[in-house]
Formats: C-alpha cells, sequence, structure tokens
C-alpha cells in the first residue's frame, strides 16, 4: 500500500472517531443517526481503500462532505476532517491493496 494510501487511512480513522464520538454523546435522534451514517459510510470508504474498491483517479470525490453539508449537522471539527479526506483523495487517489 502506497503511504498516500495510508495517510488517507490515517485521516478516515480521525474523522470515523470524531463521528463515534459525536453519535455517543446523546445528541438529539436524528443528529445521532446522521452521526452514526457518517461513521458507518466512511468505515466503508476504508474498507473499500483496503480491498481496493475505491476509484483510483486523482479529482474522483467521495462526496462526504456533500452528505454532511445535506444533513444540515452542525460539528466543524468533524467537518473539517471530512475536508481532509476528500482533498488528499482528490489530490492523490487511491491505489489500495
Amino acid at each position: 500500500m502506497r503511504q498516500n494510501d495510508k495517510t488517507l487511512i490515517s485521516l478516515l480513522d480521525r474523522a470515523i472517531a470524531l463521528a463515534q464520538s459525536g453519535a455517543s454523546r446523546g445528541q438529539i435522534g436524528w443528529q445521532r443517526e446522521t452521526y452514526e451514517t457518517v461513521a458507518r459510510n466512511l468505515h466503508e470508504v476504508r474498507s473499500g481503500i483496503e480491498r481496493a474498491q475505491i476509484p483510483t483517479a486523482p479529482g474522483a470525490g467521495l462526496a462526504v462532505t456533500r452528505f454532511l453539508s445535506e444533513a444540515g449537522l452542525d460539528d466543524p471539527e468533524l467537518y473539517r476532517a471530512v475536508l481532509a479526506i476528500e482533498h488528499h483523495h482528490r489530490r492523490f487517489g487511491v491505489m489500495g491493496g
């Protein structure tokens, strides 16, 4: 696995931890569900990278920031973490494996 892929996995791990933390803070129903969905989706992205099933082309997005924006979740730290993932993925792509 390339160093860029390892960096992306590290960024994903941080964002997953933030989303899981948000879900466990006892937010109201829709917020908790949104955090849980974000954590689940990020985990799927992470697993896809390990299985080499994520788009490899630099410039391709993962649509995670879009989901956060549409969900209306007000968590600047999580949003910054997800932006870092999107930026890294768009810049380097993923080889996986």
